[in-house]
């Protein structure tokens, strides 16, 4: 993002757009600021992973939620609390986040498990070679570009000693278990599987009273009858001891397979731990979830006023377009900021927002093809004039025929930017509410749109 374009956000108060796309990941310094936990759902799952932290038992656990519910950032969430949490106790719990957005392109079960054990096993071969600077530069790359060093550097330092427990107790012990499992394989020809190198790494962790916590997101993107016979096909591996599986599912998929174990009427039991995200924030929430964006990215959060920049009328007109689902949310927000400031205003209104502009768009769009005769007809009936084909008036204005001014009325009663009743010998005509609202809203930002 340029310099320029960055210098327009100040006139809002901020110094960068804060409503990107895309999940908070687990080792971003302002996760706790920015995440809202609704019904305490990272706070649940966890301790459900907790209570099995002792527990040589196999916990499968599956959170399902509609495409853009916020799936992704919940499981980072509860990787995030696992890390804080990880050392303890006796039996440590070593989170491994594996994003498997790949899995859309797979169409065989065989070419999915190859990409499951092998993100797996990058992910534990990364988590295993942490160190406080490469932690550090990975902190640094999931913060914007619009921030200073000096706050980087301060928000990445910050954020390190969440890691310090792991990095002290539990990454000597996953390095250890990695080099192991190397070590017991080295002599395989032509080389070892992923997933005996996987297998052999949770062997050796768990010797150590090191428990892996499997978090897979995105794997629910494959085709469904793939996604099935993979879970069929490693059952072995997800029903083994010692070992905590969180997988997220879109409902959809979840209906149809909960955990692929053998015969379809068994996919629900065998998945017995079933996390649903059954509803989506609410007006009070979305509102929470845009005001603490907006602080975040603030020149001076400590005299900002989120309510400026986003107005409650405008944060009501974004829950209820996006329907509170939080990637729609998070979209809307960052179009709607990015045409305030190309426009150099102060906050965001009604014509700032993406389906706005779009549909402005789209009336600028017809009003280029009218005449000046059928332009100069809208303006009068917008003005709350009842028009007809016999008014000499409206003809001598427009310089048209009774006939012509006939064949306009008819097209703009066709398009539905006029209504029109019979009365006796007459028909009269007058704007419809839609276009009398959307012609005001348009004249505001464009005072000769029907010039």
């Amino acid at each position: 993002m340029g310099q320029k374009h960055l210098e327009r956000y100040k006139s809002v108060g901020l110094i960068f757009n804060p409503f990107f796309q895309g999940p908070l990941y687990y080792d971003n310094p302002h996760f706790d600021h920015l995440f809202l936990d609704i019904d305490d759902r990272a706070e649940t799952i966890s301790k459900i992973i907790f209570s099995y932290r002792e527990v040589a038992n196999p916990l499968r656990l599956q959170i399902v939620g509609g495409k853009g519910y916020g799936k992704s950032t919940l499981l980072n969430a509860v990787t995030r609390r696992i890390l804080k949490e990880s050392a303890s106790a006796r039996t440590k719990l070593l989170p491994v986040y594996c994003q498997v957005s790949e899995s859309m392109y797979k169409r065989e079960p065989e070419e999915l498990s190859e990409l499951f054990y092998r993100k797996t096993w990058e992910e534990l071969s990364s988590l295993s070679e942490f160190t406080i600077k490469s932690l550090k530069d990975r902190i640094l790359t999931r913060l914007p570009s619009g921030m200073t060093k000096d706050a980087a550097e301060a928000a990445a330092a910050g954020a390190i000693s969440l890691f310090n427990p792991f990095l002290s107790a539990i990454v000597p012990v996953a390095r250890a278990a990695l080099e192991a499992a190397w070590k017991k394989h080295q002599s395989v020809k032509p080389s070892p599987s992923l997933s005996s190198l996987v297998e052999a790494f949770v062997e050796n962790a768990s010797a150590k009273d090191v428990k892996p916590v499997l978090i897979l997101d995105e794997l629910d993107k494959a085709d469904p009858r793939v996604l099935m016979s993979f879970f069929a096909a490693e059952r072995r591996f997800f029903e083994s001891q010692n070992r905590i599986i969180v997988l997220a599912t879109s409902g959809g998929i979840a209906e149809q397979m909960a955990y692929a174990g053998g015969r379809v009427q068994e996919i629900h039991r065998e998945f017995e731990q079933i996390f649903k995200m059954d509803r989506l924030p609410n007006l009070v929430e979305t509102s929470q979830i845009v005001h603490s964006r907006l602080r975040w990215a603030a020149c001076n959060p400590a005299s900002f006023d989120p309510a400026a920049v986003v107005p409650p009328e405008i944060v009501e007109r974004l829950h209820y377009v996006s329907g509170g689902i939080p990637s729609a949310l998070m979209q809307t927000c960052f179009q709607a900021l990015e045409n305030a400031v190309k426009t150099d205003a102060k906050s965001i209104s009604i014509e700032h927002l993406p389906f706005f502009v779009e549909e402005m768009g789209n009336i600028e769009d017809y009003l280029a093809k009218l005449s000046r005769s059928h332009k100069l007809v809208m303006k009068m009936a917008l003005s709350g004039k009842r028009l007809t084909a016999s008014d000499r008036e409206i003809q001598r204005r427009a310089e048209v025929t009774r006939s012509r001014l006939a064949q306009i009325l008819g097209v703009l009663s066709k398009r539905g930017v006029l209504k029109g009743e019979q009365e006796g010998r007459y028909r009269y005509y007058s704007i419809t509410e839609y276009w009398k609202g959307a012609l005001q809203q348009l004249l505001r930002i464009n005072r000769k749109a029907l010039d």
